[in-house]
Parts: C-alpha cells; structure tokens; sequence
C-alpha cells in the first residue's frame, strides 16, 4: 500500500499468529517512520535479545531509529527507545551501533541539565559497557572526561 497526500494513512491486515512479529518497511530507514504496536515491538525486542541473527542488522537499526523518532515526537511512550537501546547491550553489528550513537546522543541532549541525567549516565555504561570490553577499550578511574 501507498501513502499519497490524499491518504496519509495506511491500514494492512497480517495473518500472523498472536506470537509472531512482523517487520514492516524491512531494511529502510529514514523514508517512513514504523509505529508498530507495544505487543510486536516487544516480540522484535525478544527475538533481538534471544534470536539477534533473525533479524537483520538493518532491521535492529531501523527499529532504533524509528522508536526514538516516534518517542521525540510523543507518539510513543520513552520506555520503548528505552527498551530499543537496552538491546545495544548484545550488540556487535556496527551499523546498529551508528544508528544507536545517533538516538543516544539525542537522549543525551534532552536529558543534560535534568534530575534524571545521573540515571541515564548509568544506562549508557550498561548499554556500551560490553561493547567497549569486546574491543578491548578499558575506562581508567584516572581518565580525563576527553579520553573516555
């Protein structure tokens, strides 16, 4: 189906079983935005956590992108951007990680100068923690802010 100015919306019908995701727009990114709804996207979560090879790396960033750009503009709730980030954890693709740097800074940016900052610092080393230990990056408690 097709989005034109006369129909910005668009409604498709799935056969799919209640435990199914789906990946609409697979493998794009920046063309449309996917709002998927909370239950699939909690299934494309899970099948990155447990499955992360049955989705394509696209697929991971797109869903990256398109949660954070949908919670930046109140049509989601920021727990889903949340979860999406959580799931960098285990990452190791680097085109993930590039879309993820971009929606973390984002977050960054709206979250400088708040009570909840000191919080999400804590989420950023969760989330990036592995990936630095994996290639072998090492954070000394005497660095400067510049070399971390």
């Amino acid at each position: 189906a097709w989005l034109t100015p006369d129909t910005p919306e668009v409604t498709i019908t799935v056969d799919a079983e209640q435990d199914d995701w789906v990946v609409i727009n697979p493998g794009q990114s920046l063309y449309y935005r996917v709002h998927y709804d909370d239950g699939n996207h909690q299934l494309l979560m899970n099948a990155i956590l447990t499955k992360q090879d049955e989705l394509p790396a696209a697929v991971r960033s797109q869903l990256t992108s398109d949660t954070l750009a949908l919670a930046a503009t109140g049509r989601l709730t920021w727990d889903m951007p949340i979860k999406a980030l959580d799931v960098l954890k285990k990452e190791t693709e680097a085109s993930v990680w590039i879309t993820g740097t971009r929606s973390i800074s984002v977050l960054q940016d709206a979250l400088a100068n708040t009570d909840v900052y000191p919080s999400f610092k804590m989420l950023l080393n969760d989330w990036t923690s592995e990936a630095f230990k994996a290639m072998g990056l090492q954070v000394r408690p005497d660095d400067t802010h510049d070399v971390r």
